[in-house]
């Protein structure tokens, strides 16, 4: 909390800053109250994203409130439920906010009826992720519906649970390349690691960032027949951390792994 107090102070003086992420770090809701203050004044800012925190309804209400809000704000599984959405959906009648996500919020029908009616009138919005499965079909099919009268959404992420009730729908037809469906799956198993690599690994996964050193010269077969052209692009992987980093980052073919969204 002291942090966020100090960091709500730098931002009502200072309009240098124009991204925070203070993602994944638990905020409480009295801790996102200090950064959403510190807004206020701050009219340079263009993205803020505050991932896996707790929002009260006060919380949204302050942030509803701001006359110059970021452009891009990524909500991600805020705790933020139906009252709380009704208030952050207002943000859309400023016509300033391009990319907005509130993925995985318990966000049910009612919050979802709150966006679709002010999508309607909103001419600034490029991308809206509610992939929240608690909007339901119902929830789907009013956001859906408010696509016919909205020309500037490109993406609109949806739970993809409710994807099959839809394949016959005219009304998705119409825009149905404009909507993402998002399904949660498990992640699939890593490549293993070569050998000669793995003897250069430290003893704990906790050290491997506090060590670099030049790959193995055998590790070109691990990658042979691989899509990737990790060793024979240029500039070749400088240290082994940034070598490992892009080997995990490879997942398999058949692999249920997918990327989060992108927030534009």
């Amino acid at each position: 909390v002291e942090d966020c107090q100090a960091l709500s102070e730098l931002l009502s003086f200072s309009s240098i800053l124009q991204r925070i992420d203070i993602s994944y770090n638990d905020l409480t809701s009295e801790a996102v109250e200090h950064i959403i203050t510190g807004l206020k004044n701050h009219t340079a800012l263009e993205e803020l994203h505050i991932v896996q925190s707790r929002f009260n309804l006060q919380n949204c209400i302050l942030l509803a409130s701001l006359t110059q809000p970021p452009r891009r704000l990524n909500l991600w599984n805020c705790h933020i439920d139906d009252e709380g959405a009704i208030e952050v959906a207002k943000l859309l009648n400023q016509n300033t906010v391009t990319s907005l996500s509130l993925e995985e919020n318990p966000i049910s029908v009612s919050g979802a009826s709150e966006f679709a009616k002010r999508l309607r009138h909103n001419m600034s919005l490029i991308e809206l992720n509610l992939d929240c499965e608690s909007i339901g079909v119902e929830g789907t099919q009013k956001l859906i519906d408010s696509l016919s009268q909205n020309r500037t959404l490109r993406t609109l992420w949806l739970p993809e649970k409710c994807k099959s009730f839809f394949n016959t729908s005219a009304a998705y037809q119409r825009v149905k390349d404009r909507i993402k469906w998002w399904a949660h799956t498990i992640p699939g198993p890593v490549p293993s690691l070569p050998e000669s690599l793995i003897s250069l690994l430290p003893r704990r996964e906790t050290d491997l960032m506090t060590i670099t050193g030049s790959l193995p010269e055998s590790l070109p077969e691990f990658f042979s027949g691989r899509e990737t052209d990790l060793i024979t692009s240029e500039p070749p992987p400088a240290t082994l951390e940034e070598s490992v980093e892009t080997l995990h980052s490879e997942v398999p073919d058949g692999s249920t792994h997918q990327p989060h969204p992108p927030c534009l």
